[in-house]
């Protein structure tokens, strides 16, 4: 992974440390903001000393900074929900994707959501969005969650891997996954930004100690990622030139993934997350991931640090 390093490491005339540790999992494209802003220098334009952590998952990424061994994330909303509802100073303060990019995707002898019953679903872990997201898809658009089995198989790779050997009859994928399952002859049966409206698919995440610490650097970070986001139209084959490196997948693919998105209007252009949809991802959780108590969208979110 590389890293860039500003020159000075500090917010001039406040003498900040500029310095953020931002905690990564398996690259893909809902986080090619980051990989743009750290290629193209946008980071260090901002004054920014940036490094990546490498971590495995979500929930990963979540407790690394808690623990401060990270400073901020790119993730599911989920994880953030649940930090916070225990009590840590777990804060969203932005997204780089503003819309639902997961698909349900079926083996070739599933033709309806309803044939998923009796059959196994994969998903990250119990409680993870994936579990949640595709519990909720089958009670509202197929015979029910309760009449599927839930299988751990982990990242969004193993997911698609159990799929193609026949190990589950179905899994939710994103990009450049559901491209690559549709080249690889799978079905996507169901677009979840059919049921779920204006689902932050990936947040930003910090601790309220970051914001106190390095309020100006969390604004470089957003202003970095915000333009990143905007290259991703404007410079499009370099884009997707980026995309194909980081997740080592084909640039086809990458390009298929990347122009669906911005079809979509997928992407968070100012970084802003929508709090009602926000709120939409508490209520779902409490229907079905078992959480009671959960913190509003308004307490989960500060909108501070996003550019004017």
């Amino acid at each position: 992974m590389s890293l860039l390093f500003a020159c000075s490491g500090s917010s001039e005339g406040t003498g900040e440390d500029m310095t953020l540790r931002v905690a990564v999992t398996a690259p893909g494209l809902p986080f090619l903001q980051l990989y743009i802003a750290d290629e193209q220098g946008f980071f260090e334009d901002e004054g920014l000393d940036v490094s990546f952590v490498n971590v495995d998952g979500s929930a990963a990424s979540t407790a690394a900074i808690q623990s401060g061994s990270a400073d901020i994330t790119v993730t599911l909303p989920e994880g953030e929900i649940v930090a916070r509802s225990a009590g840590t100073n777990t804060k969203i303060i932005g997204a780089t994707v503003k819309k639902n990019l997961y698909k349900m995707f079926v083996s070739p002898s599933v033709s309806s959501l309803d044939d998923l019953a009796g059959q196994k679903i994969a998903m990250l872990t119990e409680g993870n969005g994936t579990d949640i997201q595709a519990r909720r898809l089958l009670d509202l658009e197929g015979a029910g969650a309760a009449n599927s089995t839930f299988v751990a198989t982990g990242a969004l790779p193993n997911r698609l891997a159990a799929l193609k050997q026949g190990e589950v009859a179905g899994t939710l994928l994103f990009p450049p996954f559901d491209v690559i399952a549709e080249s690889e002859g799978l079905t996507p049966l169901f677009s979840l930004s059919e049921v779920s409206v204006d689902y932050p698919n990936e947040v930003v995440s910090t601790t309220e100690k970051v914001m106190e610490e390095k309020p100006e650097a969390l604004r470089a970070f957003m202003a970095a990622l915000v333009r990143a986001t905007a290259f991703i139209e404007e410079e499009f084959d370099e884009a997707v030139r980026i995309g194909a490196e980081v997740t080592s997948t084909d640039a086809d693919i990458v390009r298929a993934s990347l122009q669906n998105m911005l079809d979509e209007d997928a992407f968070a252009e100012d970084g802003a997350v929508a709090v009602e949809g926000l709120q939409g991802v508490i209520a779902s959780m409490e229907d079905y991931g078992n959480f009671t108590d959960l913190p509003p969208a308004t307490d989960l979110y500060d909108d501070s640090f996003l550019p004017n």
